[in-house]
């Protein structure tokens, strides 16, 4: 039957006209059409609309008059212009209700869902007198069918692809359904576990009471924290619990399980390394302070020879060289034992003055015995336009220059050294220097450049030679060259042997410099200190004495911190400093400082200085924390000294501006 046939109208003229008279049969069905509370929808037998009751003008919009005889396929035009409702089925749907879900359009322009259900009319008689269309909102149940199946697959696609293993329990315990996480962390499919308490999985005795327990906030982590496979082999797990509510009312869980096993294994590993670095960093420590202890004792007896008056000019030069080198190898010393520091990136760059010229004296003065045991020439040249006092990390330069120097004299047996140091440019306050080592030894292979200052790499590896070295030398010049704003590489020359060129960037330090020696030769001519000294070594002892005493102080030694809290209480507290080593027999110099500051609330104790041998980065930030006033390393220079004792005159002064006691000291 097609659409056309079933719908059309019967009419003489061809021309859509109102109904004059009603089905008979149809007048039985009016009432209940009419109170009905579901928009509804009469036709005639000829498929044309009879009556609509009110609640389809109240919901949709069209009148009674609006829509009355017209037809079906008018009527569906009007309400369903989207719609692929199939009327040829209500047609041969008979005498059974035919029922179909569609959108259709109100008055308004609103988009309605509804549920269209399809009643055939029959007379008395038996007939079909006309048919009725019930047209039910189901916007709202539509919306809330959307809503669920969002939810659903949200909750489906959360579940799929969370990298946890996700399982869902009943309030049993009994297994429901689980991820694909899951299925390889129990090394077992979803379907073979269904049903089954999921107790033993999870080595606990009773699920349940875990699962019950989990919504009043108990920790579910410390209770379930292992998950067992197939084959008997657990997986630490980190666990967590989430009720699955539905209606208000918990029907089950899901048990929520990330696979810790590697995070603990990584973790454990980490706590391994951080162990040996802090025994590693216990071992620098306690090395750097058994080293530096004689060293102390060399440099500072060095210093006394020095500034004694019965050396020939000879012997005072022969003096002078053997301070330069074991304050140069003191300085190779401290940078072995903070190399992994500076690998870390932790290293800390010093700022002070310093002359250039004397710096590079001192450098090729180092070197000068080896030079002439060689037979070889030394060139050392810095340019007139670069400034003589310069303010920066001079220390670390001097090591770069020794470094590089070291390596020039080293693998050149005839011909010479030089060294240049030209401004390559200037930036206000700022400096930028080039430093250029020229040799004429054996030279570099082209192959060996990219590996030249990698750590441990040795020239002589490329150039089958014998010679000493740890082959840190080049890798911590190229640290420290970067560390001051420069670059370090090798240049291209002519001839035997090899040029090494690098950069660093530094302070122009005219004032800086007038003012260390206004600060020396005031610490020089202001009044003399009484000064206690705690130090455990007898060479340490005479150098630090006698370094004081010839600046113009009055001063005591004692051996270990207990005779430094006595010496304190028997003069009742009369010493202006005390310069205390940190590590003592019976009691060590942090110990002794809690004491001391413990005798009278920190308000009249001395200043105290430390002295140490630990150099290491935070040493000097656990001194301060610990009490002390200041802090020097070992082995103690003159200027170092010097120093100490300017901050200390510099801080009575302020205090003594202030109106306070001058023995009287805080801990700054």
């Amino acid at each position: 039957m097609s659409e056309e046939s079933l719908f059309s109208p019967i009419e003489p003229d061809g021309k859509r006209t109102r109904l004059q008279a009603e089905e008979p049969g149809l007048p039985q069905y009016k009432s209940v059409v009419l109170h009905n509370p579901h928009p509804l929808v009469m036709m005639d037998s000829s498929w044309r609309i009879s009556i609509v009751n009110p609640a389809f003008t109240e919901q949709l919009g069209w009148s009674q008059n609006e829509v009355a005889g017209m037809d079906a396929i008018e009527f569906r035009t009007l309400l369903m212009p989207q719609s692929d409702i199939d009327l040829e089925r209500f047609g041969a749907g008979g005498s059974e209700p035919v029922s179909y879900e569609t959108q259709c359009r109100s008055r308004s322009g609103k988009t309605i869902s509804l549920e269209v259900v399809f009643f055939p009319l029959k007379a008395e008689n038996g007939t079909i007198c006309g048919y009725l269309f019930s047209l039910m909102d189901i916007s709202a149940r539509k919306e809330a069918e959307l809503k669920l199946q969002e939810t659903i697959e949200r909750y489906t696609s959360l579940k799929k692809y969370n990298h946890d293993a996700v399982i869902s329990l009943d309030l049993k315990g009994c297994f429901i359904h689980c991820n694909a996480v899951a299925e390889r962390l129990l090394g077992m499919h979803a379907e073979e576990l269904v049903g089954k308490d999921f107790s033993p999985f999870v080595k606990v005795p009773d699920i349940r009471s875990v699962l019950a327990d989990s919504h009043e906030g108990d920790s579910v982590e410390r209770r379930i924290s292992e998950i067992v496979n197939r084959n008997g082999k657990a997986a630490e797990i980190l666990t967590s619990v989430a009720p699955i509510i539905i209606n208000q009312r918990i029907m089950g869980y899901y048990l929520i399980a990330k696979d810790i096993t590697e995070q603990k294994k990584l973790l454990i590993e980490k706590e391994a390394a951080e162990s040996t670095t802090r025994a590693k960093s216990d071992f620098l420590a306690m090395m750097s302070h058994e080293i530096r202890t004689p060293m102390n004792g060399v440099i500072g007896m060095t210093q006394l020879l020095l500034d004694s008056p019965d050396l020939s000019d000879e012997q005072r030069s022969f003096v002078e060289i053997i301070r330069q080198s074991g304050q140069s190898l003191l300085t190779i010393i401290n940078d072995i034992l903070d190399f992994t520091r500076i690998e870390a990136g932790k290293t800390a760059m010093a700022k002070a003055p310093f002359s250039i010229r004397e710096l590079a004296a001192e450098s090729v003065s180092v070197l000068m015995p080896e030079i002439l045991e060689k037979r070889l020439s030394i060139d050392s040249k810095v340019d007139g336009d670069v400034p003589d006092m310069l303010f920066g990390d001079g220390g670390k330069l001097r090591q770069v220059l020794l470094n590089m120097l070291g390596n020039a004299v080293k693998f050149t047996d005839s011909g010479g050294v030089s060294l240049h140091i030209s401004r390559k440019e200037s930036t206000g306050a700022g400096i930028l220097l080039l430093i250029k080592i020229r040799d004429t030894g054996i030279g570099i292979p082209a192959d060996a450049l990219p590996l030249l200052f990698n750590p441990f790499s040795r020239l002589d590896n490329f150039m089958t030679r014998k010679v000493e070295g740890s082959g840190l030398g080049l890798a911590i010049s190229k640290k420290f060259v970067e560390l001051m704003g420069g670059t370090i590489g090798v240049e291209k020359v002519d001839g035997p042997g090899a040029c090494f060129a690098f950069t660093v960037k530094l302070e122009r330090s005219s004032e800086q410099a007038a003012r260390a020696e206004q600060a020396e030769a005031g610490a020089e001519e202001s009044r003399s200190f009484k000064i206690l000294i705690g130090e455990d070594n007898e060479v340490n002892q005479m150098v630090l004495q006698k370094m004081l005493v010839k600046l113009g102080h009055e001063v005591e030694v004692v051996g270990n911190g207990t005779e430094v809290v006595e010496a304190f209480r028997k003069d009742d507290g009369g010493y202006d400093m005390i310069f205390m080593d940190v590590l003592m027999p019976d009691m060590d110099g942090m110990e002794a400082t809690r004491h001391l500051r413990s005798l009278s609330e920190n308000e009249d104790t001395p200043y105290i200085v430390a002295v140490t041998a630990n150099a290491l980065k935070g040493d000097r930030e656990a001194c301060l924390a610990g009490g002390m006033n200041d802090y020097i390393s070992k082995p103690i220079r003159k200027e170092s000294l010097l120093q100490a004792l300017e901050r200390y005159r510099l801080q009575r002064a302020r205090e003594d501006k202030h109106g306070q006691d001058s023995n009287r000291y805080r801990q700054v």
